[in-house]
């Protein structure tokens, strides 16, 4: 039996002429790590625990093929990080693919760092992209995160990408109204219950702070009591014990910011202790808030 001559299937061959750039397993672990957003040299070295020497030669060959992008990031010294270009990404399923076979035929004792999800039910708004790499939208990013993350990791993210300029309440608020039964959306509506402008004044506070400390038996504190020249929202003065009524909207410049932790060292050099209470907690937690400022009195007493 005579088979067909298939070598002309080699002239050419693709699969042959990639596997000269990335089939090598530092070249695939520099472009994971590309994909994570890792860019730095020291970074790379640093995660990858990979010779600097072997680091230099495959990064330079890389750049040399047109996968990555040697951009300069710093100047005096000079130094330089590593972008992905349009024929880096490209590579993306590839490196996916890899994770979804070892994840299967070679499993860690473990479970996979990183769980792969498909989702149905996606929209436009749930989706973006990063460096041309798409990713979910930050909001369905956390609403995700909230269905299975520990509830302070969750809220330090949340702060995280404020810090970052990144997060948006509005969006955030219609993916919850539009999400009715994700695991996720209770602790989210939760974790950013923070956020959300208050619709009371710093007089409304006081009302409802002085409410709570008599309802609690404490002895009636004076309000808006001037001390040493400063103006305090709640003070014992037999304790020498205050409280501020911190209104985000009401401190919101560096200028009050500094000011009001100058007006904290005054107060204590003086003998005066005073703690800052804020709107959102005492509306959140009002019981534990009353209790801590009783525990505080008291010490103050002894």
């Amino acid at each position: 039996m005579e088979y067909p001559d298939l070598s002309h299937r080699f002239d050419g061959e693709s699969v042959a002429r990639a596997l000269e750039i990335v089939g090598e397993r530092w070249t695939l672990l520099i472009l994971r790590e590309a994909f994570f957003g890792v860019r730095r040299f020291g970074q790379l070295a640093r995660n990858l625990q990979i010779p600097r020497p072997t680091l230099s030669a495959r990064l330079r060959t890389l750049v040399d093929k047109g996968l990555l992008e040697k951009v300069p990031y710093a100047r005096d010294p000079d130094r330089h990080e590593y972008r992905l270009t349009d024929s880096g990404r490209d590579l993306f399923a590839a490196i996916v693919v890899l994770m979804q076979w070892g994840d299967h035929h070679l499993p860690h004792p473990q479970g996979p760092p990183i769980v792969l999800h498909h989702s149905r039910i996606l929209t436009s708004e749930d989706r973006a992209l990063e460096e041309g790499i798409p990713v979910t939208s930050l909001p369905r990013t956390l609403l995700d995160l909230a269905a299975e993350t520990p509830f302070d990791r969750l809220r330090r993210i949340i702060e995280r990408s404020e810090e970052l300029r990144l997060f948006d309440l509005g969006p955030v608020d219609a993916l919850l109204t539009r999400s009715a039964g994700h695991p996720g959306v209770g602790r989210l509506r939760r974790a950013v219950a923070l956020y959300r402008p208050l619709a009371v004044t710093r007089s409304d506070l006081e009302r409802r702070f002085l409410g709570l400390v008599l309802a609690a038996g404490l002895p009636r504190p004076a309000t808006n009591f001037v001390e040493l020249g400063f103006e305090l929202d709640v003070y014992w003065r037999d304790q020498r014990f205050a409280v501020e009524l911190d209104v985000f909207e009401t401190h919101g410049s560096r200028e009050a910011f500094e000011r009001d932790r100058l007006r904290q060292e005054d107060l204590k050099l003086a003998g005066i202790e005073m703690i800052r209470i804020t709107g959102t907690r005492l509306q959140r937690e009002p019981d534990q808030v009353v209790e801590r400022v009783a525990l505080l009195l008291a010490r103050r007493r002894a």
